[in-house]
């Protein structure tokens, strides 16, 4: 299902932004719906206190007004956001191999000469450090698939059958 993690898991980005979109959906409804019902019941110069300061009906409705506008550009705003990420998601990935077939023939021409690599900003070719547990453990699971498998190599095959010489073959077709 696209949108998942691992597991069926929505990541957390996408868990957040429905919530955030949703509840802002909501509160954007709400005002206006409470302005619609404010203009619809009282008149424009209907006075309210609220928190101990004086509001018409119609600074109460501009407020909102304006709250939903902010909301509205803010939905806009995300949604540019959002297009622009994916695009240049989608510009990294068309890149991302054309970049690496270019530091190979970089590391071609010049070796992996990591001053000369830095002027073209990839950094040098780092060797793999393996530790002695996981040689260890690649040893003995080595031996492990060996024995299950029953492979052996060209000395062990020979100890295991012996040639017969060639005369004792040749007096044995003879004797009998």
């Amino acid at each position: 299902m696209p949108g998942t993690g691992p597991g069926g898991i929505a990541p957390l980005s996408l868990h957040f932004e429905v919530i955030v979109r949703t509840s802002r959906t909501v509160s954007v409804e709400s005002d206006k719906t409470l302005a619609k019902g404010l203009n619809a019941n009282f008149s424009a110069k209907t006075a309210f206190v609220l928190n101990g300061k004086d509001w018409t009906v119609a600074e109460i409705v501009a407020a909102l007004n304006e709250r939903i506008a902010a909301s509205e550009a803010t939905d806009t705003a995300e949604i540019a956001w959002r297009t622009a990420v994916k695009d240049q998601r989608t510009q990294d990935d068309a890149m991302q191999p054309t970049r690496q077939a270019l530091k190979t023939a970089l590391i071609a021409r010049y070796g992996t000469n990591a001053e000369k690599l830095k002027e073209f900003s990839f950094a040098p070719v780092k060797a793999r450090k393996v530790t002695v547990q996981t040689k260890a453990k690649a040893q003995v699971q080595a031996a492990a698939t060996r024995e299950a498998r029953n492979t052996k190599g060209k000395n062990q095959k020979a100890d295991a059958n012996p040639r017969v010489p060639v005369e004792d073959f040749v007096e044995l077709r003879v004797v009998a």
